[in-house]
């Protein structure tokens, strides 16, 4: 009756550890299982970022998409068709005003089919910068059979000396918590003149390691985040999603290895190139080929600097924006030897050009002399 008795007290103690087991696996961050590995709280990634070009709007997109968005609005008007980026109204009023006639007196004067009249640029800016951010207009548009196309374009400053990190400090129900923290010294908007001053913006941001999407403390979506891509995605030739601005995704191609020469160390790193769909290509961002962590870029874009400080991309194309810190992490090191070998391979054109040269003009040396003799 004992040993039945103890048997029974050992199994329900048994059960109860379990339970408290799994209560603690559930709800405490540290026993969180991700994807990628490596993705836990302490997690430090930092980048500088000198002498690059910050821009809030580099677009291309059509006429129809632009009235599908409800930014440009279509009138037909007798056997006229009129484009405006104001109602009705507005157009009537403006035209009497600045013209002294009828809006239809004005179109058929003009004797047109169809006239485009743009009033008050700035709010159709944020009207344009609204819609992307909301998904409803894609930056680049995949549509190249199009009669009218509208192109906007607009710098917001030039940063000088900055640096961009992330840092996971937890997770909320599988979702990974990060800061994220843009600092340092940029000339530009909204101080006019132009002039030099600091800034330092944090956000805090929720994203899902096994999709990289990234939504604000909300729920909101707001795109796909490039810190990362899964290293087995760098396969050569394989195409890569390597960032998204809500709905609009930028694809590459992923190419060969590469070295990649940081303050902190040099790297092995796979390069992904022909990046598309953010309005200027990114020509080449380079990957460490053990986590798949972002390295480099010479043109960077990010749902989180795009929602938070409307920066669609950044363009440095005299040094790369480059890793120089990181914690919680183990990068692919590359050593001596590796480094010289990935060296010439990714100098080998210019190498042979160099060698050739005086090889060529040697040749030439000597049958000159040879033709002297003779």
């Amino acid at each position: 009756m004992n040993s039945r008795c103890i048997k029974i007290s050992t199994t329900i103690t048994i059960i109860l550890l379990i339970v408290i087991i799994l209560s603690c696996i559930s709800t405490s961050t540290r026993f969180v299982l991700s994807k990628p590995s490596w993705l836990k709280p302490g997690f430090y990634i930092e980048y500088t970022l000198r002498d690059a070009g910050a821009s809030e709007l580099v677009i291309r997109v059509t006429r129809e998409e632009l009235i599908k968005a409800g930014i440009i609005y279509e009138y037909k008007i007798g056997n006229e068709t009129l484009y405006s980026n104001v109602p009705i109204e507005k157009v009537r009023e403006f035209i009497e005003h600045k013209y002294n006639m009828t809006l239809e007196e004005y179109l058929k004067k003009r004797r047109g089919t169809s006239l485009v009249l743009h009033i008050n640029g700035t709010e159709e800016l944020i009207k344009v910068k609204r819609a992307i951010k909301e998904g409803k207009l894609p930056i680049w548009t995949t549509n190249n059979t199009a009669k009218h196309y509208h192109y906007y374009s607009k710098r917001k400053y030039l940063i000088h000396n900055a640096t961009y990190s992330w840092n996971c400090t937890g997770f909320r129900e599988g979702l990974a918590l990060f800061e994220v923290r843009f600092s340092g010294y940029v000339t530009g908007r909204p101080l006019y003149p132009p002039a030099t001053y600091h800034i330092d913006r944090r956000f805090k941001v929720l994203v899902d390691p096994s999709t990289r999407k990234v939504y604000t403390l909300d729920g909101k979506y707001i795109g796909i985040t490039p810190i990362w891509v899964e290293p087995e995605n760098l396969r050569f030739k394989n195409r890569v999603l390597v960032v998204a601005l809500h709905k609009n995704k930028a694809y590459g191609v992923a190419w060969d290895q590469t070295l990649v020469i940081t303050s902190i160390g040099n790297f092995k790193a796979y390069k992904v190139i022909k990046v598309m769909g953010l309005g200027v290509d990114i020509p080449v961002i380079c990957y460490d080929a053990k986590t798949g962590v972002l390295l480099s870029a010479l043109v960077y874009a990010d749902p989180v600097l795009h929602y938070f400080m409307d920066i669609q991309l950044i363009a440095s194309f005299k040094q790369p924006m480059l890793v120089s810190k990181v914690k919680g992490i183990e990068l692919d090191s590359c050593g001596v030897v590796d480094g010289i070998v990935l060296l010439i391979k990714d100098n080998l054109l210019p190498l042979l050009i160099a060698i050739s040269i005086p090889v060529v003009i040697v040749v030439v040396l000597k049958v000159r002399k040879m033709k002297r003799r003779v």
